[in-house]
């Protein structure tokens, strides 16, 4: 299991940290651990919103 920083999770997900943050606020990401005074976000958590955004994607979901 591995905890991505802030800019590993921008470069798997695709996002700035600005729409992370606004979808952190939303309740739409998957939320941070702390450790310490950093942000980490475990990365079979962002696997596993990438994968229900593609199947979104294919159940026509995605569009609008």
């Amino acid at each position: 299991m591995r905890a991505l920083n802030l800019r590993e999770t921008e470069a798997k997900v695709g996002f700035k940290k600005t729409l992370i943050y606004r979808l952190l606020a939303a309740g739409q990401f998957p939320q941070p651990i702390k450790i310490g005074r950093a942000s980490r976000w475990l990365e079979s958590e962002l696997d596993a919103f990438l994968l229900e955004r593609a199947n979104e994607r294919e159940q026509g979901k995605g569009r609008a």
